[in-house]
């Protein structure tokens, strides 16, 4: 008890220093300790201080930026806005235990993406293209949400989001939007439900933006129409997310034409994010009279306003900066170079990339060289090759797997997903084979863990399964400061949960992430 109260003590303390250190965080934590009823030993002081540090000691740069001249208009304009959708989703960031430092990041990148855009109050015709280059996995979605709640709260009325080319990905990208900017359940929509706030909408639901599409399905003619939405005058921010798909494209097209009742170009300030910017959105038609599906729809959509941004959102920019930036079609008018503007965003501090992995780091504890797989599965093998049985370095990282999950419910980190990924074959009746064949082995260790795990350690370490299991602990995770009793008591509440799934073009929807929000995913895939 008395060190969940000095932890936050702590953490109030911590959070509003703007220039943490570890040197810091162990002098406040030193001073806090001395307090009747926040006592503690050093090494319980030490673990602290180490929590502290990877939630809190994380930096960010702003990166760069690459413009034509354009005067800014934000700092101008800011005396008007008001920062309602901002400052919700800032507070979540912070519920999420995102580190200071780094959302101060955020806010300043997309103040930053925000100026490049165009004043959605200025009068007249306007069109802005851009491009923001993030790292895979290093925030990207992050950036481009606080970047729609601040366009929100500058007066940008119609914000499209075209998010990947999978059903799953757009799914999750509007889970994303409904607990940063929306505020609600978009799943309840459809069925007539009473609303269900969540993320932002916990914080304050007084202008919860409008969403005509779910987390369910994708853009529906006939939902958004039962929406009643005027897209000549609209009230309130109105957000879509849709899957990078043609048919999905005209429909959104033909929608917006027909709800267009001014029959010239909309009116309203429209914000498009193309998510994946490098993905089907490039013109790869060699003929400079036709342009590719989705191409051609994107530049449609965005020629039905006459006041838009367009901001491509990617991790591998060369395909969008050789767009040739001189192609103009008479009906579809500019591509989609991004002449305006290229921001970078850096990757924190604590960001686990490529760079870390392969280069530069030839003794690197990240790769382990397989060299017990050609009597079973070759690197070179045909269609028609079979499975019989897994090497032992693959029972060897299932086993790891089990034990990366045993140490996170150590730490309390029972709601947290957790993934394996085997990758071994492009063909699917191998990848089948290997999924049973995984999918044995572990229901074998789960027996036996079942089992035996509940006696002595003595006992315990008499089955040649539970044994296979300590040699692992000892190979891999014996210089941690858990004892291996603590991980036999935890061995069956870390294997049970784990499911081996097979993922395809013949198992769509097999990652559904969303359904297990509160217990956390635990899947080999």
């Amino acid at each position: 008890m008395a060190i969940e109260m000095l932890k936050g003590a702590v953490a109030g303390i911590l959070y509003n220093l703007p220039n943490l250190t570890p040197e810091l965080i162990r002098e406040h934590l030193e001073k806090l300790s001395k307090v009747p009823g926040l006592e503690a030993t050093p090494d319980e002081l030490e673990k602290l201080a180490k929590e502290f540090e990877s939630k809190l000691n994380v930096s960010m740069s702003k990166g760069w930026v690459v413009k034509e001249d354009f005067t800014p208009w934000l700092a101008k304009a800011r005396r008007d806005i008001d920062p309602y959708y901002w400052d919700r989703y800032r507070k979540i960031l912070e519920l999420k235990d995102f580190p200071p430092t780094v959302i101060a990041k955020i806010d300043e990148v997309t103040d930053r993406t925000l100026d490049l855009l165009e004043n959605p109050a200025k009068k007249g015709a306007w069109d802005r293209r851009g491009m923001v280059v993030g790292h895979v996995q290093s925030g990207k979605t992050a950036n481009y949400i606080g970047l729609i709640c601040k366009a929100a709260d500058a007066g940008y009325k119609l914000i499209i989001v075209i998010a990947g080319i999978q059903n799953s990905l757009r799914n999750q990208t509007q889970e994303r939007i409904d607990e940063g900017f929306v505020g609600r359940d978009s799943s309840r929509l459809e069925t007539g439900r009473e609303h269900r706030l969540i993320g932002v909408g916990k914080i304050d639901a007084t202008n919860l933006p409008i969403t005509l599409t779910t987390c369910v399905h994708d853009f529906n003619k006939k939902t958004a129409s039962s929406f009643g939405v005027q897209l000549s005058a609209l009230k309130m921010p109105t957000v879509l997310v849709i899957k990078k798909n043609s048919k999905t494209l005209d429909n959104l097209i033909n929608w917006l034409k027909e709800h267009n009742t001014t029959g010239g170009e909309i009116a309203s300030p429209m914000l498009l994010i193309d998510d994946e910017a490098d993905n089907a959105s490039i013109d790869i038609n060699s003929s400079p009279e036709k342009s590719s599906k989705i191409n051609s729809q994107i530049r449609q959509l965005l020629n039905l306003f006459d006041k838009k941004c367009y901001v491509g959102y990617t991790a591998t920019p060369f395909a969008n900066i050789f767009v040739d930036p001189y192609t103009v079609n008479d009906m579809l008018k500019e591509d989609l170079f991004p002449r305006d503007f290229i921001v970078t965003l850096d990757e924190p501090s604590n960001y686990f990339g490529a760079d870390k992995v392969f280069i530069g780091n030839k003794n690197s504890t990240f790769l382990r060289e397989i060299v017990d797989n050609e009597d079973t599965l070759p690197i070179r093998h045909r269609i028609d090759h079979n499975v019989t049985e897994i090497p032992e370095s693959l029972k060897k990282a299932i086993r790891t797997f089990i034990l990366v999950r045993c140490l996170r419910l150590i730490r309390k980190q029972n709601g947290r997903h957790n993934s394996m990924l085997i990758n071994a074959s492009r063909f699917l009746a191998l990848q089948s084979q290997l999924r049973n064949l995984v999918h044995d082995y572990l229901k074998r260790l789960e027996q036996r863990i079942r089992y035996e795990a509940a006696k002595s350690t003595h006992e315990a370490l008499r089955d040649e399964f539970v044994a296979s299991i300590h040699r692992t602990w000892d190979e891999e995770f014996c210089h941690l400061d858990h004892g291996w009793q603590k991980i036999q008591s935890n061995l069956l509440e870390a294997i049970s949960p784990i499911k081996v799934i097979e993922v395809n073009s013949r198992s769509p929807g097999a990652l559904n992430y969303r359904d297990y929000a509160d217990s956390g995913l635990n899947i080999i895939a």
